[in-house]
């Protein structure tokens, strides 16, 4: 029984010397993401608020090397134009028609959204939203 008692006393001594007694700032614990003017992602605006950054809904976009891939119409069991990024295939909400081009190499700046893309045989593809591409 005392070692439990200590266990707890000693989580609580732990659990309030993480809080920091100067910080005004208390947020509420919701995850709804927000990119600040600084690049950084924020847990919701309460954080990018009290970090004194102004602030866009949603996550920060990514800027990634990537490779355009033709899979086939998506009538005859293909996903259409999708994007290989880091082994994982995403498929473009909109793919500008001069990067329409099989085994190209990219750097895309996106934002994934939180859609799905179903094709073929039960495939499922996260989709983004290209913000800028440029051929490498």
């Amino acid at each position: 029984m005392k070692t439990i008692q200590m266990i707890l006393a000693a989580l609580l001594v732990f659990s309030l010397s993480a809080c920091d007694p100067d910080d005004e700032c208390i947020c509420y614990e919701i995850y709804a993401p927000v990119c600040g003017c600084d690049g950084v992602e924020y847990a919701n605006d309460c954080f990018a608020e009290c970090a004194g950054v102004t602030f866009t809904e949603g996550k920060c976009p990514l800027t990634k090397e990537g490779r355009v891939l033709d899979t086939g119409p998506v009538a005859a069991d293909g996903c259409d134009w999708v994007i290989l990024i880091d082994s994982t295939q995403y498929h473009p909400e909109e793919l500008p028609a001069a990067f329409q081009q099989n085994d190209l190499e990219v750097l895309v700046k996106y934002q994934l959204l939180p859609d799905t893309f179903f094709c073929g045989w039960a495939v499922q593809l996260p989709v983004i939203e290209v913000l800028e591409i440029e051929e490498l």
